[in-house]
C-alpha cells in the first residue's frame, strides 16, 4: 500500500519546481525554438527571420514539431523528477498536467 501523504506532498514539492523548470524543442535545424515552463506554458518562441520569407506551410510544421519536441522533453523531465513511484501509473501531474 502507498503513502498518500506522502504521494501528495512529493507532488507538491514538484509543482514548485516546475514552476522554474524551461525546457527547448527545436525544429529546422534550430531555425525555430519554442520553450515551455514546467506547466506545459509556452515563455519563447524564436523564428529566424529568414523562415518568414518561406512558405507558411513549412513555417506551421516547424512550430508543431518544435513544440512537439518541447513537451516531449518536459514529459520526461517530469517522469524522471517523479522517480517512477506514482503509485498504479496515476495519469494526471500537478498543474492538471496529463502525461497518461
Amino acid at each position: 500500500m502507498w503513502d498518500l501523504l506522502g504521494t501528495l506532498k512529493r507532488l507538491q514539492t514538484l509543482a514548485e519546481e516546475l514552476k522554474s523548470l524551461e525546457v527547448t524543442g527545436e525544429a529546422l535545424e534550430g531555425a525555430i525554438r519554442i520553450t515551455l515552463n514546467g506547466h506545459n506554458e509556452m515563455v519563447r518562441v524564436e523564428i529566424h527571420p529568414t523562415l518568414l520569407q518561406e512558405n507558411p506551410q513549412a513555417l506551421e510544421r516547424g512550430i508543431q514539431s518544435a513544440y512537439n519536441e518541447a513537451f516531449s522533453k518536459l514529459r520526461t523531465t517530469i517522469m524522471e523528477k517523479l522517480g517512477g513511484q506514482m503509485p498504479g501509473g496515476l495519469p494526471f501531474l500537478p498543474g492538471n498536467f496529463g502525461v497518461g
